[in-house]
């Protein structure tokens, strides 16, 4: 994640929240951060984030919401933190304490103050994992698909925000040698060891979700006996594809995962293709019109089994024809092949003219191409960057 340089104006806009909250921290009794007083602190200021629960939650009763919806907040609250931690401690030189006590501090007591509150941050952020302990605990194998389902869209949520949190606290972490700059590596590697564990829960709850979706389509034989009509959609289609769905609103993220699982074995496709994700939903959806064949053979009329696998085919083409036009890369890849093959047909004579035109569009095309490759972690796109610009020289050659 890019992390912007904070101006000392912005310091100076939020310093009156900022302000308040240190001087009742500094202020509570005790002298270390197990005090009362500062315990005190800490809770309010969780609860003004919305997440107070994460210090008593036991049970998905204590949330007083369902996962995905606390997942949500949750992660909302752990980017405030980094924002809070962008805000404050963006200068080790300690002047954006000196400008939230407006006041000419020693740069010693500036530092100590500095690192007093990173041990508060610290603390605060010891005890939002205790969410990510509870959702991974959470995963039951006996729930059935909408239950596994929450807790992956949970999951995603979550690990999502982690990642991001490691990469805003590297950048102070390994700013220097302090006492303020180790407890930060320490922060670090404390989500670091949750992204490792979340990373794992979500390619476990994964496995169990298509383990259950084959169970589904094997067992449910009062479906196939007894069908509701030839327009029925099995409960194992729309479950399909709505997780399919989840996991390309995640695709950065749980292509990782999925990648991860091949390099180490724990996934092995059986279509020889480049990118472990697309190949894993290319299988499931494969397998499961398979299966749903075969089970059809047990509709008591051929009419009924021909319009279903119609009606099934159709549904699940139309679900991921729309995933796949809601995805940026996908658009931009319609929408180049269709430019192209028209202005390549375009002619401009003059062989001066028509290099300008395809420098200054290879310049700004495929440079955002690019980038947008790197930022996305795009290992194997449909059009490599190299492509792109050979194909921009075609254009204007009439």
């Amino acid at each position: 994640m890019h992390l912007d340089v904070v101006s000392l104006e912005e310091v100076r806009d939020n310093k009156g929240y900022v302000k308040d909250l240190a001087k009742e921290f500094f202020a509570a009794s005790g002298g270390s951060i197990n005090g009362a007083g500062k315990i005190r602190v800490l809770e309010r200021w969780l609860t003004q984030l919305g997440v107070g629960w994460v210090l008593r939650v036991a049970d998905e009763a204590g949330l007083g919401q369902s996962p995905p919806d606390a997942a949500r907040l949750w992660s909302w609250a752990l980017s405030e933190m980094n924002r809070f931690i962008k805000l404050v401690f963006h200068d080790t030189s300690c002047a954006s304490l000196s400008i939230i006590w407006e006041e000419e501090s020693a740069v010693t007591e500036s530092k100590t103050q500095q690192v007093e509150f990173a041990r508060f941050i610290q603390e605060a952020m010891v005890r939002m994992t205790s969410f990510i302990d509870f959702i991974i605990a959470a995963v039951n194998p006996i729930c059935g698909l909408p239950g596994l389902y929450e807790k992956l869209d949970a999951m995603l949520h979550v690990h999502d925000a982690v990642s991001n949190a490691v990469a805003d606290l590297s950048c102070y972490a390994l700013a220097g040698s302090t006492e303020f700059d180790r407890i930060l590596s320490e922060m670090v590697r404390l989500l670091l060891q949750k992204e490792g564990e979340t990373g794992e829960a979500i390619w476990r709850i994964m496995e169990e979700f298509w383990t259950r979706i084959l169970q589904y389509v094997e067992g449910d034989n009062v479906f196939w006996r007894h069908p509701q009509g030839s327009s029925s959609i099995h409960y194992v289609t729309l479950s399909l594809t709505s997780y399919i769905r989840l996991l390309y609103a995640h695709h950065r993220l749980v292509d990782q995962i999925v990648s991860e699982a091949a390099s180490l074995g724990n996934y092995v496709t059986r279509i020889a293709n480049n990118d472990p994700f697309a190949t894993l939903t290319m299988e499931m959806t494969l397998l499961i019109q398979e299966k749903l064949a075969q089970k059809s053979l047990l509709f008591p009329t051929q009419s009924f089994r021909f319009l279903f696998l119609v009606n099934s085919s159709y549904f699940i083409w139309k679900e991921l024809h729309e995933l796949r036009k809601s995805n940026p890369l996908c658009k931009f890849e319609s929408e180049f092949m269709r430019t192209y093959t028209t202005q390549k047909l375009w002619k401009v004579p003059d062989p001066t003219l028509r290099a300008r035109l395809r420098n200054a569009i290879v310049e700004r095309v495929a440079a955002d191409y690019r980038k947008y490759l790197e930022v996305n972690s795009v290992s194997t796109p449909r059009i490599t960057p190299q492509e792109l610009e050979e194909m921009l020289q075609d254009l204007f050659e009439g």
